[in-house]
C-alpha cells in the first residue's frame, strides 16, 4: 500500500493510529518485497504473520503459494482485513492479542511481522515455546530491541533475551529502516531481523525452556554484581554478561541434571553403592553407603587438586547440607568410587560433576595412593592433580564455595585451625607435602 492508499484506507472506515498497540504502517512497496523475500516461504509453508495492520506484507504474501494465519488486536483493522483478503482460501484471521492466541495455534513454518518494542520480547519468547518453532522469522523491531537480539558477550546490550533467543535461533540484522517509511513516522529507527532455526538447538520442551529463561534472566537480574553473588553453583569472578551464550547453556544443562537426579534419588528412594575392599584394596562385596559408613567397612575414594597458573591450589567449602563434615574445607574435587567404577573414573566425575569442569584423563596425574585407616575415613584413596585455572560452576547440593589459596597460607591456616577442614585434607596434605607439580 502507497502512503495515500493507507491514510485514504483509515479515513474511510474512521480509524487512526494507536500509539498504545505501537502503531506504524510500512508504506514503502519495495522494503516490502524485501521482508518477502527475505523470509524465502517455500510452495505450501505455513507462514504466521503478527500484527498485519493494514496488510501491506499480508498482501505480498499472498500473491505466493503458501498458507497465511495473521494474528490482529485492533477490531477495526480485523474488518479491513477480511473485507480485503476473507475471500483468500489461503488466508486466515485470528482476532485477539497475538501473547493470548499465538500458544493455540500449531507450528508455523515461518513468521513475520512488525513487533511493537514493549511487547515483542514477550511474543518472542512464546513463539519459542510452541511445540515446533518456526524454521525461519523476518521481523521488524525498534533497532534497540535488534541489537538486544543480535548482542555479543561483555556488551552492553548482551542480556537474558540475547542467551535466549540465539541459543534456539541465528540472529542476523538485514537492514535499518528510517522513520519515514512508516505511517505515522516513529521517532527512532527500525531493524529488519532474521531469525534462522539452529540445527544444534538444544530440545528443551516449553517447561524446561522456562526455567532455562528464569534461570538466565536471574543471572542477569543484577548486571553489575559477580554471577556467584546471585547464582551460588557459579564460581568464579565473571558476571552475566562474560559468559557466551554456548555456556549459559552448559551451565543450566548441568544444573538441571545434578536437580533431577536428586529428585529421582530422592523420589526412588536410591542410595549409592559402593565396593567394599579388604586390607589390600581388593573387592569383596558391595553395600549401600549408609551401611558402608555405619559399619566403618573399607571402600574408595578419588581426591583431585587443582593448581593455577600461580600455584594456587583450590579448595571447596563442602555443602552445609553434607552428611559428613558439613561446611568444612576439602579437596578441589573429592567423592566415593562407586561400584564397579574406578579410581579415574570417579576423579573425572566428581571434577565434572562438582565443579563444572571437564578434563581428559590425559590431564590428570596420580600423586599418591594412601591406605585406609581412620583418617581417612577408612577408605583408599587415590590422588590426582590437573592444572586449570577455572571457572567453575558449583553443583549447590555439594559445593557451598571455593577458594584459591597459595599453599604456605593452607598450611598455615590448618595448623591454626583444623576444625575449618575436613579430616582427609590435612592428612592427605600432610602426606603429599601438597607441592605443585
Amino acid at each position: 500500500m502507497t502512503l495515500t492508499e493507507i491514510k485514504q484506507a483509515l479515513a474511510d472506515r474512521h480509524l487512526r493510529p494507536l500509539a498504545s498497540l505501537g502503531q506504524n504502517f510500512l508504506f514503502d512497496q519495495n522494503i516490502c518485497r524485501q521482508i518477502v523475500a527475505a523470509l524465502a516461504p517455500a510452495a505450501g509453508d505455513r507462514v504466521l504473520e503478527i500484527g498485519p495492520g493494514l496488510g501491506a506484507l499480508t498482501e505480498r504474501l499472498l500473491e505466493l503459494d503458501l498458507r497465511l494465519t495473521a494474528l490482529e488486536i485492533d477490531k477495526g483493522l480485523c474488518a479491513y482485513l477480511r473485507d480485503k483478503f476473507g475471500r483468500s482460501p489461503n488466508f486466515t484471521l485470528v482476532e485477539g492479542d497475538a501473547a493470548q492466541t499465538l500458544p493455540t495455534l500449531s507450528g508455523p513454518d515461518r513468521a513475520i511481522g512488525n513487533l511493537p518494542y514493549n511487547v515483542a520480547t514477550p511474543l518472542l519468547v512464546t513463539l519459542l515455546q510452541l511445540p515446533a518453532p518456526p524454521r525461519r522469522c523476518v521481523f521488524m523491531l525498534q533497532k534497540e530491541m535488534a541489537a538486544r537480539l543480535a548482542a555479543a558477550p561483555r556488551t552492553k546490550s548482551y542480556g537474558a533475551v540475547s542467551v535466549l533467543l540465539q541459543t534456539y535461533y541465528r540472529v542476523e540484522p538485514l537492514r535499518t529502516l528510517r522513520g519515514q517509511v512508516f505511517y505515522p513516522a516513529p521517532a527512532v529507527d527500525s531493524t529488519v531481523v532474521a531469525l534462522t532455526l539452529r540445527e544444534d538447538r538444544p530440545a528443551f520442551g516449553a517447561d524446561r525452556q522456562r526455567e532455562f529463561y528464569q534461570f538466565v534472566r536471574r543471572g542477569f537480574s543484577q548486571r553489575r554484581k559477580k554471577l556467584r553473588n546471585l547464582i551460588p553453583a557459579f564460581a568464579g569472578d565473571q558476571r552475566a554478561e562474560e559468559l557466551t551464550v554456548s555456556e549459559w547453556g552448559e551451565f543450566f544443562q548441568m544444573q538441571s541434571e545434578k536437580s533431577k537426579m536428586q529428585n529421582f534419588r530422592a523420589g526412588m528412594n536410591l542410595e549409592e553403592i559402593f565396593d567394599i575392599v579388604d586390607e589390600h584394596d581388593r573387592v569383596i562385596g558391595s553395600a549401600p553407603r549408609a551401611e558402608v559408613h555405619a559399619r566403618g567397612l573399607r571402600h574408595r575414594a578419588a581426591h583431585v587438586l587443582i593448581f593455577n597458573a600461580a600455584g594456587d591450589v583450590l579448595i571447596q567449602l563442602r555443602a552445609p547440607n553434607k552428611y559428613r563434615h558439613p561446611n568444612t574445607w576439602d579437596s578441589s574435587a573429592a567423592g566415593h568410587v562407586d561400584s564397579g567404577e574406578d579410581y579415574l573414573a570417579a576423579a573425572l566425575r566428581e571434577t565434572r560433576e562438582e565443579l563444572g569442569v571437564t578434563v581428559s584423563a590425559g590431564e590428570l596425574r596420580e600423586i599418591a595412593y594412601l591406605r585406609a585407616c581412620a583418617e581417612t575415613g577408612q577408605e583408599f584413596v587415590k590422588v590426582y592433580e590437573v592444572r586449570h585455572d577455572g571457572p567453575f560452576r558449583l553443583q549447590a547440593a555439594e559445593v557451598a564455595a571455593v577458594r584459591w589459596i597459595a599453599v604456605p597460607a593452607l598450611e598455615r591456616w590448618m595448623r591454626e585451625r583444623a576444625a575449618d577442614f575436613a579430616p582427609a585434607l590435612p592428612y592427605l596434605l600432610g602426606r603429599l607435602r601438597c607441592q605443585p607439580r
